[in-house]
């Protein structure tokens, strides 16, 4: 079975650099908690990605969710 076509998309944190290299520019670049994605979260990302030519979006760690007391429910 073929994986998903965003799954190519994802990237680890080593390899950003060259990956970043590769992208056209402007960047839009955003993060946040996305464990809980909604039609709001949605909205905001088609926003953002359409002020540039590509978009960077990273997830914020659990340790900082937590800061942020999103709740130990959530992973």
């Amino acid at each position: 079975m073929a994986r998903p076509y965003f799954e190519s998309k994802i990237c680890a944190p080593e390899a950003l650099a060259a990956r970043l290299a590769g992208l056209a520019r402007p960047l839009v670049f955003t993060n946040g908690v996305f464990d809980i994605l909604h039609r709001g979260h949605v909205t905001y990302l088609a926003q953002a990605r359409a002020l540039g030519a590509a978009m960077l979006v990273a997830l914020n760690a659990d340790a900082s969710v937590k800061r942020l007391g999103k709740g130990d429910d959530r992973r």
